[in-house]
């Protein structure tokens, strides 16, 4: 019995193995083809992005994360149709990971292919049902298609999952406003702006929401105009985060840096022209930027090297000669607020600022940022009757600008001008009713005509926006005076 039992233990060993060894046959894959790169509708920025990858990926092409990454690197850069074989090659090569068939389904929403997609979608939260960033994607999908209900049950999921998820209440939001019940939206979105200040898309649908209600006004409307390129936000796998790291780009470069300028981070847009312009040497927009960067960072040396540099390419590059003008502006600007320099070398910046712009007007003698650029540095000269023209032609090509108006009233009523100060002062306020400062300076050129009436009548309006305001106090000081002197 006991030889019996070895033999049996042997035999059991060696169909244990030949299991084993059978099993892994049946579980190894043939690594898909790595997709080609040819002819393919990107710039040289985004090439080098895609490149990177697709080596890294022939390097290691049973690694699915890798492949996933080369998805992901196509996908970020507007080549959907690829990517979507990269991440099947993923799913693949690791059939238990949920992201892979997730991202191949979005990027085929993303292109177009809509009925596939939620297709996909659906099959992904039935054989994945605790992954949040299928619900969340589906909730939005059938929400674009009309499928309210579908969005409906997919969101339930989604708030289960991730019930304090600040892009998951944003969503559900924004089903109760589609689906008619705009006072469920506020409730939500009241609190979610509250919570996170960054998140646009949320404060984008909060000012339809008011709008829903019945609530407008400048602060609705304001806050709709600045939302108009908000995205949706969706859960995601931290993985997904490379997705943002490969975008890339001259025109994405071109739209992140000027926002990075735009907050007063100079320092962060900097390297990133840096690097774009290694390729794109002669890209004037680009370079223009960097000129924009250097003088933010506060090197105007590197800012006006830039600028010579761009003019030397196209001399008729108009907004090369506005960043010069600018500058030049900025830096008189500068020396006469240290109260230091001698007025010589002051205004020696606000001439070549003239002199500049003047040059700019000659190959572009209709474009109102030269003429304004002009008037105001004509203005910083005290040469004001030259000021008025360029400031009054600004104006005419560009009539709903509220700085061209303050510039040219102050001008005119430096010139005693007081006709055409008034005529545009009020036009000032036709396009910004509640500017306070225009309401004072409105007030102050009463004074000066010694209009009593008129000047209390803007004091009024003024006292209305902020009544302890420094300026409203000074004309409020003003007008007693006035006051005083008629009556005595």
């Amino acid at each position: 019995m006991l030889r019996v039992f070895h033999l049996s233990s042997q035999c059991l060993l060696l169909l244990s193995g030949f299991l084993l060894l059978t099993a892994g046959c049946q579980k190894s894959v043939t690594p898909p083809p790595v997709v080609a790169l040819n002819n393919l509708p990107v710039d040289v920025l985004q090439l080098r992005v895609i490149s990177e990858e697709r080596r890294k990926t022939a390097a290691a092409i049973d690694n699915p994360e890798q492949r996933g990454s080369l998805a992901m690197a196509l996908e970020a850069n507007g080549l959907p149709a690829l990517a979507t074989q990269e991440y099947h090659a993923a799913a693949i090569l690791s059939p238990n990971d949920p992201l892979w068939p997730y991202r191949e389904a979005s990027a085929r929403l993303n292109s177009g292919e809509t009925d596939r997609a939620i297709k996909d979608l659906v099959s992904v939260t039935e054989k994945y049902p605790g992954f949040a960033p299928a619900w969340h994607r589906l909730a939005t999908a059938k929400l674009d298609i009309g499928d309210d209900v579908g969005a409906e049950n997919a969101i339930e999921q989604l708030q289960r999952l991730v019930p304090n998820s600040i892009r998951a209440r944003t969503t559900a939001a924004e089903i109760s406003l589609i689906t008619g019940d705009a006072k469920a939206a506020l409730n939500i979105l009241e609190r979610v702006t509250q919570e996170d200040r960054q998140y646009e898309w949320a404060y984008m649908l909060l000012g339809q929401t008011y709008l829903r209600l019945g609530q407008s006004g400048p602060v609705v409307e304001s806050l709709l105009q600045k939302t108009l390129e908000a995205e949706r936000k969706y859960q995601e796998d931290p993985r997904e985060q490379k997705l943002s790291i490969f975008r890339a780009g001259r025109e994405y470069e071109i739209k992140l840096c000027k926002k990075l300028l735009e907050q007063q981070r100079a320092d962060v847009a900097l390297p990133r022209l840096q690097r774009a312009i290694r390729d794109l040497r002669n890209d004037l927009q680009l370079r223009l930027l960097l000129a924009q960067a250097h003088q933010g960072a506060g090197n105007e040396i590197a800012a006006m090297k830039e600028i010579q540099g761009i003019l030397r390419i196209d001399e008729k590059y108009i907004p090369a000669y506005l960043i010069k003008t600018n500058v030049e502006i900025q830096k008189g600007d500068n020396l006469a607020s240290t109260g230091e320099a001698s007025s010589a070398e002051i205004r020696s910046h606000y001439s070549a600022a003239a002199a500049t712009a003047t040059t700019a007007l000659r190959h572009a003698p209709n474009d109102w940022r030269m003429q304004f650029a002009r008037g105001r540095a004509e203005s910083k000269l005290r040469n004001d009757a030259v000021a008025r023209i360029h400031l009054k032609k600004a104006l005419q090509l560009e009539p709903n600008s509220h700085d061209i108006c303050m510039w040219l009233f102050e001008v005119c009523w430096r010139l005693n001008d007081r006709a055409l100060a008034m005529t545009t002062i009020e036009t000032a306020l036709g396009l910004d009713p509640d500017n306070l400062i225009t309401w004072v300076n409105l007030g102050m050129f009463h004074v000066s005509g010694n209009n009593l009436a008129e000047a209390q009548k803007a004091l009024l309006r003024a006292a209305e926006i902020n009544p302890v305001h420094p300026a409203v106090q000074s004309l409020r000081g003003r007008i007693a005076s006035l006051q005083s002197k008629k009556n005595s």
